[in-house]
């Protein structure tokens, strides 16, 4: 195959799955603005534990969980077909694929009919596993940055307090992904352990902790970190982009009577998260 044949053949499997990047972006866009709510319903639930409601607490507490499991649970699917399409080659190099898709309603299709509707759950452990650390370390992160920095718009200027912004989204993002991304490595490797292409064929992994135990004795503590270098320049933009942005624009545009509302705080996170997304892409 020429190099002609190779840029069509990347042009193709590109754009099989930039529909399911652009939905699972999109849905991203909406599971992340609502964090700000999310976040409310916690200062809440704390000062109910301040005041010993313990009953109010719990009863906030379990909703806040539950609306966030639900949301990342609508992304899951999409992750899941996004994967296969962008690893299709070397599934059918390892045997594990007979042939390649023909787009994203063929990857629903087959995967249901050849593994079962469960199997656009694999790798939903290490995904739920991972989400909650994420985001404790993504705003702890960046608010320690942001102090390291310490840029101030009326002493430094406004594009420096920007740039100070976007770096300490960035570096929240990154220092976050070193201590979560062996879980991202293990959703993955579980997402795309599709049943080998022949009859009876077995997958190669029995769970998230089979993903951990094979790697470790194959590949070392490093092998749980293979391809961290390219995620981490891709978290590097997105949350640079989500962090940097969002604070920037927020005192900038959200000014009067729009800066405590809850809907112009939504929308606009809304926007500057599906700004970033597309941004990172493929990824």
């Amino acid at each position: 195959m020429g190099l002609s044949g190779v840029l069509l053949y990347t042009k193709g499997v590109l754009h099989m799955a930039i529909t399911p990047m652009l939905l699972c972006s999109i849905l991203s866009g909406l599971l992340e603005t609502c964090l700000w709510f999310h976040q409310q319903l916690l200062l809440f639930a704390f000062r109910l534990l301040l005041r010993k409601d313990l009953a109010a607490l719990l009863l906030i507490s379990s909703w806040v969980e539950f609306l966030l499991l639900y949301q990342k649970q609508l992304l899951h699917q999409l992750s899941v077909l996004k994967l296969l399409i962008q690893n299709q080659d070397e599934m059918i190099k390892s045997g594990r694929l007979s042939e390649p898709y023909k787009g994203i309603g063929d990857c629903f299709k087959r995967t249901i009919k050849d593994e079962g509707f469960g199997s656009l759950w694999r790798g939903n452990t290490a995904n739920v596993i991972r989400y909650f650390p994420t985001q404790a370390l993504n705003f702890a992160f960046k608010d320690y940055f942001k102090r390291l920095f310490n840029f101030k718009k009326d002493r430094d200027g406004y594009w420096k307090w920007f740039a100070g912004n976007l770096a300490s989204g960035g570096a929240a993002g990154a220092s976050s992904l070193l201590f979560v991304y062996s879980l991202d490595y293990a959703r993955t490797r579980l997402a795309n352990d599709a049943k080998a292409a022949k009859k009876g064929g077995e997958r190669q992994f029995n769970g998230l902790v089979d993903v951990y135990r094979k790697t470790l004795k194959s590949d070392g503590i490093a092998g749980l970190y293979r391809g961290f270098n390219i995620s981490c320049v891709g978290i590097i933009v997105y949350r640079g982009l989500y962090f940097g942005m969002y604070d920037s624009l927020k005192p900038v545009l959200l000014t009067g009577s729009m800066q405590d509302s809850f809907f112009a705080s939504f929308a606009l996170g809304w926007l500057i998260t599906n700004g970033a997304g597309p941004c990172i892409l493929p990824n």
